[in-house]
């Protein structure tokens, strides 16, 4: 599959066409829902599109990845990035750079292919000082963070003390709890997406893991435990299915289409490229003080075939349908 965003909305911007030859009265319905969610009203339409860009970037939607970034371009938005200076961090930030630059965005700073409109910054800085000086000199509208592990907390502490959040927005996914204990004060009342906390899920996987991660660590799981939680349930589904035979090739046979319940809810390995098809949340922060880490309210939970994104894998493989 092409990974040019420019392609694949004009893909969809064609078959919609086709569409709205066909079926002009269901079009023009869903035209008018699509306007009316995204006009002004208690969130403006520059917040609407970034709840909308962090949901298609957590479902991994090329297609909605495409359109909302195209439509935070033409509200006039210049983009910058910070990202960890690893594999994960250049990777990351190379495909968001191609995603702006593709809708026609701009990056005030390192805006080539090398640079991909991106601060790069060690994993292990604690000090962030001087690459938040280059943010807020640069005058972007947006600053889009791709961190993972304890430097998420003392960056974004000290870009609520130099004023980053008032600046410019800032599109990033809700962290663990103990980055939004530390590190989003400032953040409280936003909108954004949850992979999972375990204040959201009344299932009896998510009771037994809470249950056992509070009696064994004195603390609520976080979005790693689920994780690892899933990881289990899939080996030993699969070591199951397989009688204990541990070859590669009959695992990812018994992996590919798994269906089992976890703490979310009903998951699926979707057999054509191994997506894990899983309940999405999108949450109101509303905030960072809860002893037991209860910070936010549920705005909507989706289920796993309204997040299910684009199957990714080479045409030329034939495995998507």
């Amino acid at each position: 599959m092409s990974k040019s965003y420019r392609e694949i909305t004009r893909s969809i911007s064609a078959s919609t066409r086709k569409l709205r030859t066909a079926m002009p009265e269901t079009m023009a319905g869903w035209t008018a829902l699509a306007q009316s969610a995204l006009k002004g009203g208690a969130l403006d339409p520059k917040t609407k599109e970034l709840i909308c860009l962090a949901l298609g970037v957590a479902s991994h939607c090329d297609g909605c990845i495409g359109y909302h970034v195209a439509a935070l371009v033409k509200l006039g938005d210049n983009f910058i990035q910070i990202s960890q200076d690893n594999a994960f961090g250049q990777g990351s930030a190379a495909g968001f750079y191609k995603v702006v630059k593709n809708a026609g965005g701009k990056f005030p700073i390192n805006d080539d292919e090398k640079g991909v409109g991106t601060i790069f910054a060690p994993p292990d800085t604690t000090d962030f000082t001087p690459y938040i000086n280059q943010i807020l000199d640069s005058k972007a509208d947006v600053l889009i963070v791709t961190w993972s592990g304890a430097g998420f907390v003392p960056m974004f502490q000290q870009m609520t003390q130099m004023g980053v959040f008032k600046q410019m927005d800032v599109a990033t996914g809700m962290g663990d709890n103990q980055t939004l204990a530390k590190g989003y004060a400032d953040a409280v009342n936003s909108v954004g997406v949850s992979v999972y906390h375990y204040s959201l899920f009344d299932t009896p996987e998510n009771k037994y893991l809470t249950d056992e991660h509070i009696k064994r660590f004195d603390v609520p799981p976080d979005l790693w435990a689920e994780a690892g939680f899933n990881c289990a349930v899939m080996v030993k589904q699969a070591l199951e299915a397989t009688k204990g035979d541990t070859d590669g090739d009959k695992l990812i046979a018994a992996l590919e289409g798994m269906k089992f319940e976890g703490p979310k809810g009903n998951y699926e390995v979707r057999a054509s490229d191994h997506a894990l098809l899983q309940p999405m949340t999108l949450v109101k922060l509303t905030n960072t003080t809860d002893p037991d880490f209860r910070f936010f309210d549920l705005v909507t939970l989706f289920k796993p075939e309204e997040t299910a994104p684009p199957c990714a894998v080479p045409a030329e493989q034939g495995r998507c349908k």
